[in-house]
């Protein structure tokens, strides 16, 4: 059962982005280019975010910026790195709205192109999911003794036996993350996309 479920999320993270955009076209109508679009905007936003986060993290670990408490961190880390991905996609969105797709602005394009700036990460996170799978199946399938040195064997048997024991709950939490994410994604898209139709900065703020 747990290889069922463990293939289920990856290929759920993997493919429901591509099943979502065929639904949203057909049923809706709306092209592949607004969603091919969300894609790159997606890509284009993680130039600066993931150089942006490298930064900033060492800057605080060389003291150039002071670390705030550690009973603090809990609560400040998450809430730095989600504004830190909220500046850099939601421009990246307003960027590729306003010049990009200066006809396709609407409620329904917000949806497509949301569907795919969210969807491209899902399918990246699923074929890593669905890399680590293979790879775990045929490590369990296999005497790594002789194969791998010893003072590593230890710790990828440790590795290969806690990913199998991996509660059947929790082996779908991936698919399930990323369902909301892209739901998220559409969201922000969609009022990114508001913003510009109706020239009211607030909606791309609330983004």
């Amino acid at each position: 059962m747990l290889v069922f479920t463990l293939s289920l999320n990856a290929l759920v993270m993997l493919l429901g982005p591509v099943v979502l955009g065929i639904l949203l076209n057909r049923r809706l109508g709306l092209r592949w280019g607004v969603f091919l679009a969300g894609v790159a905007t997606f890509v284009g936003s993680q130039v600066v975010h993931i150089p942006l986060n490298a930064l900033v993290k060492g800057m605080f670990s060389s003291g150039m910026i002071p670390s705030a408490p550690e009973a603090w961190q809990v609560w400040l880390t998450p809430l730095a790195f989600g504004l830190s991905a909220g500046v850099c996609e939601e421009t990246a969105r307003y960027v590729c709205f306003r010049w990009f797709l200066p006809k396709e602005r609407t409620f329904r394009d917000g949806l497509m192109h949301g569907a795919g700036h969210g969807g491209v990460e899902s399918m990246i996170l699923g074929l890593l999911a669905g890399v680590g799978f293979i790879s775990m199946f045929a490590a369990s399938s296999m005497d790594l003794t002789g194969q791998v040195p010893a003072d590593q064997l230890e710790a990828l048997t440790a590795q290969v036996e806690g990913y199998w024991n991996t509660p059947l709950w929790m082996s779908v939490m991936g698919a399930w993350e990323r369902i909301m994410a892209v739901t998220c994604h559409v969201a922000m898209s969609v009022m990114v996309a508001r913003c510009l139709f109706t020239g009211r900065l607030r909606w791309f703020l609330a983004a």
